[in-house]
């Protein structure tokens, strides 16, 4: 019985992975006032793994279907900022947002590689709240960037279309201030 279970559950396992790669990946979106010129590391600050260039968060309110963007460009300043900024995740409710990811960057000794090919990705269910007995819906989109060293820098970023329609025409939004690290 374990021999079919297990033949079952592994072509289901890379369906979702296929649907997760499925569009994932587009150009950055028209309306975003790009950001051209990362900020240049700073030895000064409070650094763990790594330390954040450039955080950059635009909205488009003026769409039917409301549009964040989001940018975040960091150091690599250890070994383990490897591990940590290695693997990128996105949450998101699937019921009424849809994600794009239009940068997958390592600068490396000032050259870009684009990481959007090699980047392993699955999707998967996140109920944080579960032990609550609170089930929200939202699903986690996890990049693993493959080679990634101790001096590299990650450029990402993405955008999240939709929102909460329980909300109707208001809009909620947040913006986080605290980070563990330096943001340039």
């Amino acid at each position: 019985m374990n021999k079919y279970l297990f033949a079952l559950s592994v072509p289901l396992l890379s369906l979702n992975m296929a649907q997760a790669d499925d569009g994932l990946y587009s150009p950055r979106p028209d309306w975003v006032q790009p950001i051209a010129e990362i900020p240049v590391f700073s030895k000064q600050g409070h650094h763990y793994d790594q330390q954040y260039l450039l955080v950059d968060r635009q909205l488009d309110l003026t769409q039917p279907n409301p549009v964040e963007y989001k940018r975040y460009t960091s150091k690599i300043v250890s070994i383990e900022g490897v591990e940590s900024a290695s693997q990128l995740s996105i949450d998101f409710d699937p019921s009424y947002q849809s994600v794009n990811v239009h940068r997958l960057e390592i600068i490396r000794n000032g050259k870009t590689i684009d990481r959007k090919t090699s980047a392993k990705t699955s999707q998967f269910k996140r109920e944080v709240d579960l032990d609550s007995l609170l089930y929200n819906g939202e699903e986690t989109l996890h990049i693993v960037l493959d080679d990634v060293r101790v001096g590299d820098i990650i450029d990402f970023s993405y955008s999240i279309s939709g929102f909460n329609p329980v909300f109707g025409e208001h809009r909620e939004w947040y913006i986080k201030t605290g980070w563990a690290t330096s943001v340039a």
